[in-house]
């Protein structure tokens, strides 16, 4: 029931004040929430990330008390520990006789011994007195009986090799020119035992 003396006339134009007020509140709340786009996903963006830090900030709260626990459960175990136990004379002489065995023997070093340098012998593979070497089975022959005899080939000059050798090349090839016959007399040259150069 209404109370006396406000007429319904009065009633209702209150209620539509009240109603308009709350309108135009309302028209105000949104006339102040941010309508673009961006500002809302940066917005967003900054409460994720206020998040992400609130989350940080709470591990590394936890884990510090976890830690501050452990260390606390740590000391108070090492003053739980009983303090060492007396020692009787038995004990006391058995640890001396011990001390006393490992400074009278001393720890083997591992000291070099000096080697002597192992004699050198020549190495009879490499001599050149048994060493032959021949381009064909006449001169291996030959080399073979002038070793028995101790003797070494003599020194030939090349203008004696390549007369001897250039009348046996020219019978074997025929149709070589005179340069190509001079080639083979130099490349046999180089090999033949006969060569001074070889002969060192």
């Amino acid at each position: 029931m209404a109370p006396a003396g406000v007429s319904k006339k009065d009633r209702q134009a209150e209620k539509a004040k009240t109603v308009y007020d709350v309108m135009m509140k309302e028209a105000e709340d949104a006339s102040w929430q941010e309508s673009d786009k961006r500002a809302a996903m940066r917005e967003c963006r900054l409460k994720e990330k206020e998040a992400k830090h609130d989350a940080k900030l709470v591990s590394k709260m936890e884990r510090k008390a976890l830690e501050e626990a452990e260390m606390e459960q740590m000391q108070i175990q090492h003053e739980k520990r009983a303090p060492p136990a007396k020692l009787t004379q038995a004990e006391i002489a058995r640890r001396q006789a011990l001390m006393a065995a490992s400074v009278a023997r001393p720890k083997s070093k591992a000291t070099s011994a000096v080697v002597e340098q192992p004699r050198l012998e020549p190495n009879l593979n490499r001599r050149n007195s048994g060493h032959i070497e021949a381009s064909s089975v006449h001169e291996a022959v030959h080399a073979i009986t002038n070793l028995d005899k101790g003797v070494r080939p003599s020194a030939m000059t090349f203008a004696e090799f390549e007369k001897r050798t250039l009348a046996e090349l020219r019978e074997e090839k025929p149709g070589l020119k005179l340069s190509q016959l001079k080639e083979q007399v130099f490349k046999l040259w180089a090999r033949s035992p006969e060569n001074p150069s070889r002969l060192s």
